[in-house]
């Protein structure tokens, strides 16, 4: 056997002894430092007699600009 296919040896069993412990457990390295994600507050959903809806958090307020046709958020 030569240098070169003994190099190719050794790269695979370090590839094999690094990450087949993790699959066996099914989680990947980079997802044991992964947190779930905060529930998000629920939208409100602001109707105007414009004919325009628009949702946004809830506290923020939309109101229309009549003379541009945009529709204005403002919160934080």
């Amino acid at each position: 056997m030569g240098t070169h296919a003994l190099r190719w040896l050794a790269a695979g069993v370090l590839v094999y002894l690094v990450f087949f412990p993790t699959l066996i457990r099914g989680q990947t390295p980079a997802s044991k430092s992964a947190k779930p994600a905060a529930p998000s507050p629920r939208w409100i959903t602001h109707q105007d007699p414009q004919r325009y809806s628009v949702e946004s958090p809830p506290g923020w307020t939309a109101f229309p600009d009549k003379g541009k046709g945009w529709g204005h958020l403002i919160g934080t």
